[in-house]
């Protein structure tokens, strides 16, 4: 326990944002995760729509969630204190190469997943598609250490396009039910 609390405080001292754009872009989670869940909520009655937004909520809120703590900062430090102590220290960039090849292959394997689920609407849901694909290349340019300036618009673009797909699906149920209760 004694050198957990300094490894964790190591950690923490390195995580977090706290630049301008990223405070924008975990307000712009907070955001969009609020109104994903909103618009779940409307939509309950549509299964492969209802199944394709709680998997862009879920995915958004690990997103979110990670875009302070920086998991993928302790993940490293535990590799590199384990890496050390089993005396594998030169293998370090293979084991990070394969965990980078790994996480590559979870995201392909859960896309394919959803999109056999949510086949009937996949021209529908193009936008929100395109911008989980868009956040999906950010994970792996981030997990795979290359350093690309201004590699947090990637982020930013795919948030925007969520969100504006979720307004823009929400303004057409509103117009929908208005336009029911205009005929009753």
């Amino acid at each position: 326990m004694n050198k957990i609390i300094p490894f964790l405080n190591n950690w923490l001292s390195k995580s977090g944002d706290d630049t301008f754009w990223s405070w924008v872009i975990t307000l712009m989670y907070v955001v969009t995760i609020v109104f994903s869940i909103y618009y779940i909520q409307k939509i309950k009655n549509d299964e492969p729509k209802h199944f394709l937004w709680v998997c862009i909520s879920i995915f958004l809120l690990v997103l979110g969630i990670n875009k302070q703590l920086d998991i993928q900062i302790l993940l490293s430090m535990v590799a590199r204190f384990v890496t050390k102590h089993l005396g594998l220290s030169e293998y370090h960039y293979l084991i990070h190469n394969i965990v980078t090849l790994s996480l590559f292959v979870s995201m392909i394997t859960v896309s394919i997943i959803v999109l056999i689920r949510i086949r009937t609407i996949i021209m529908q849901s193009l936008i929100p598609l395109s911008a989980v694909t868009i956040l999906m290349v950010f994970i792996l340019l981030r997990a795979a250490s290359i350093q690309i300036p201004k590699i947090h618009g990637l982020e930013l673009l795919g948030l925007i396009l969520i969100f504006a797909d979720i307004c823009i699906n929400l303004h057409k149920l509103k117009k929908t039910v208005d336009t029911t209760v205009l005929k009753n």
